[in-house]
């Protein structure tokens, strides 16, 4: 009798030690790949759609698209699309052989004139930044984060924007992962 109940108290530590490494595999396997993105989605699990031409390819937040017509210059936007307070665009423009990046950025920000206050700009060889805030009609503030890679005389703009104040929580993520993916072919 005694050696029936030293048996089972041993194969019930047993079972108990495996349930144990089992629960501890599965937390570590799910953290592992709760940091890192699967195929067509973000880290965050945002599925992504892709943008692509001779030129650029990018990914961007598969959301709904947004009504160009609505848009000024909407014949230039080649993606616009909008969920939960977060815009993104991404814009081809021409520009003159005569211009740069740079003094097309600077004309950019001048005609926005007192609208526009710049938080930091860096324009360096092909590839510009441009982090500024926006006040709209009734003094809405909207955060613009923008990168711009220069093909030829292409400029193609990619642009993130929402409410100021919701910036971080609807957009601020994705800013820097859609600009991670973008690939240039001269």
């Amino acid at each position: 009798m005694k050696k029936k109940l030293l048996l089972s108290i041993i194969i019930l530590v047993l079972v108990m030690a495996g349930v144990i490494l089992a629960a501890i595999f599965l937390t570590e396997q799910r953290t592992r790949s709760a940091n890192v993105s699967r195929p067509g989605e973000f880290s965050n699990g945002q599925t992504y759609s892709t943008y692509r031409d001779d030129h650029l390819t990018v990914n961007y937040p598969n959301w709904p698209n947004v009504d160009k017509s609505q848009l000024a210059n909407a014949d230039l936007i080649k993606v616009a699309v909008s969920n939960q307070g977060c815009s993104f665009f991404l814009k081809l423009t021409d520009i003159p052989a005569t211009s740069t990046l740079q003094s097309y950025t600077d004309k950019v920000i001048h005609d926005f004139g007192d609208n526009l206050k710049v938080n930091k700009t860096e324009v360096t060889g092909n590839k510009a930044y441009l982090d500024a805030d926006i006040t709209m009609e009734k003094n809405v503030v909207m955060k613009n984060i923008s990168h711009v890679y220069q093909i030829g005389n292409t400029l193609y703009s990619m642009a993130f924007v929402s409410e100021k104040s919701a910036f971080p929580n609807v957009c601020g993520q994705l800013v820097d992962e859609v600009n991670g993916s973008v690939k240039v072919t001269e």
